[in-house]
């Protein structure tokens, strides 16, 4: 039967790093001294204009339009659908009108709809679309029907740092 050393873990870690010496071989060293380990230094977060490294200069970035549940959701939706999303199909630089219907909200104030993620190809494409008739059209429409009592709009980009933690 096999018994589990956790020694035999640690030594086959440290190989790369001991040139292949075993923890067993290392050499002593006086016990005021710490083994150190340089790393790189991290920035959190990056300066703004320092592009991540492999980053796509032109990656994509996201508007964002969260609705509140209204009185009626039924009106509602057939003035979002009927009349909002056909104009905002109209906006130049949109590459995708991706709207979710919200199915369960499990914490947080207020209750929300709809969530609608309009994703253009570069932040200079968005910043063209907010100057666009169409987007002005757009404006004007979820005016005209009380949806711009519901929402909150934000901008936002992909994260490039993979698992969120510090690059």
């Amino acid at each position: 039967m096999h018994v589990f050393d956790p020694r035999s873990v640690v030594a086959a870690i440290a190989m790369p790093f001991t040139g292949g010496m075993t923890p067993g071989a290392m050499p002593r060293r006086s016990p005021g001294l710490r083994r150190t380990c340089q790393l790189p230094a991290l920035r959190w977060p990056r300066p703004a204009g320092v592009p991540r490294p492999g980053r796509d200069p032109g990656m994509t970035v996201s508007y964002f339009a969260i609705y509140r549940t209204p009185a009626d959701p039924e009106e509602f939706e057939r003035n979002y659908f009927g009349t909002h999303v056909p104009i905002i199909e109209k906006v130049p630089g949109l590459v995708e009108n991706r709207v979710h219907r919200v199915k369960r909200q499990f914490v947080g104030e207020p209750a929300y709809h709809l969530v609608a993620e309009l994703v253009f190809e570069s932040p200079e494409a968005m910043k063209a679309a907010f100057a666009s008739e169409a987007w002005k059209e757009s404006g004007e429409n979820l005016q005209s029907w009380g949806g711009m009592d519901l929402v909150t709009m934000f901008t936002a980009e992909p994260y490039d740092g993979g698992a969120a933690r510090p690059a």
